[in-house]
């Protein structure tokens, strides 16, 4: 029976003997498994009161690998909705940590060369969904504002709020899952499934999954309807750095128009930008928020041959147009 998946095809399994059972399966793959450059989803319970065995979900591995399949590994860590303690009891976070040890030295081991990829965390992007709030991370939240300084705030104070609520859940679950990161070999590229179908602002989806503050992991988003499109999108727009938490309102409506026309785009953190901008003709930035560094690399786009598309003001740079202009020129590089 298929379950829905984030990027790779997935179902529910009853554990299968090596022999007919092995067959049976075979027969009931859906197709849209069987196309999945033939990846199946094994999950593997390894939370706090998980035992560790899984010689349920190995025998049905071995199944799907005599078959030709290669096996993406899904931890159920409970991560973070379903952790009984707060983030900071180092006592949770050893014994996860212990799980993900037990995983490379068992099933990681036997499978290295028919492993597709590991899943740690499979859930909403808005980290703060289920946030565990005691008086450790209230007064985390309190020294995170202020170290932020002056914020430029979102009309909406409630919304507002929020966001930065999420904003800081964000840091503390990437801080804690890169330290559960490094308890994996190298040879493993964890990944991280995000839904975004909850989060309504453009802006606020493309901030809570910055890949930049995700450095260890593959990112894989889920109904992002403000995610960006194909790299062969010729138009990208460039993330502030990961520090910048402000509402930046020229940034969100951007985001929204090129929504609503539905034009391809990439998203890039400012970070990344020299690794990143080949095979663009056009980067859209917030002069507000964009840094000096920010500013050198654009020097370099433009000196490519690239253009800049500036939302707020004008950077004196060559090749720099407005957004209005952009659309203008939707029909022939978009």
């Amino acid at each position: 029976m298929e379950r829905k998946a984030l990027f790779t095809s997935s179902f529910s399994f009853r554990p299968p003997t090596r022999s007919s059972e092995a067959s049976r399966l075979a027969e009931i793959l859906p197709e849209e498994v069987k196309k999945a450059e033939k990846n199946v989803t094994v999950s593997l319970p390894a939370g706090l009161d998980a035992d560790l065995k899984w010689e349920q979900q190995r025998a049905a591995a071995e199944v799907w690998v005599e078959k030709g399949y290669r096996i993406f590994w899904e931890m159920q860590l409970g991560l973070f909705k379903e952790l009984k303690y707060p983030l900071g009891v180092q006592t949770q976070f050893l014994s996860l940590c212990l799980s993900l040890e037990h995983f490379c030295e068992t099933l990681g081991k036997q499978f290295a060369e028919k492993t597709a990829g590991l899943c740690l965390y499979r859930g909403s992007a808005d980290f703060s969904q289920g946030f565990l709030w005691d008086e450790e991370q209230k007064q985390n939240y309190q020294h995170w504002l202020r170290a932020a300084g002056t914020l430029q705030e979102h009309p909406n104070r409630k919304i507002h709020e929020e966001r930065l609520r999420a904003l800081f859940c964000r840091d503390v679950c990437a801080d804690y899952l890169e330290l559960m990161g490094r308890h994996l070999p190298d040879t493993f590229e964890p990944s991280l499934l995000l839904d975004e179908s909850e989060i309504e602002s453009p802006l606020t989806s493309v901030q809570l999954t910055n890949r930049e503050r995700f450095p260890r992991f593959k990112l894989a988003l889920k109904n992002g309807s403000f995610k960006e499109e194909e790299e062969q999108a010729k138009v990208a727009v460039c993330l502030p750095p990961v520090s910048v938490i402000s509402w930046i309102p020229g940034l969100d409506n951007c985001l929204n128009t090129l929504r609503a026309r539905r034009l391809s785009y990439r998203v890039i953190p400012e970070e990344q930008l020299t690794a990143a901008w080949d095979g663009l003709d056009y980067l859209i930035v917030s002069a507000d928020f964009l840094s000096q560094e920010g500013r050198r690399k654009l020097l370099g786009f433009c000196a490519a041959g690239g253009g800049v598309v500036s939302l707020e003001k004008n950077l004196g740079l060559p090749h720099e147009i407005s957004m209005e202009q952009l659309l203008s020129l939707t029909e022939a590089i978009l």
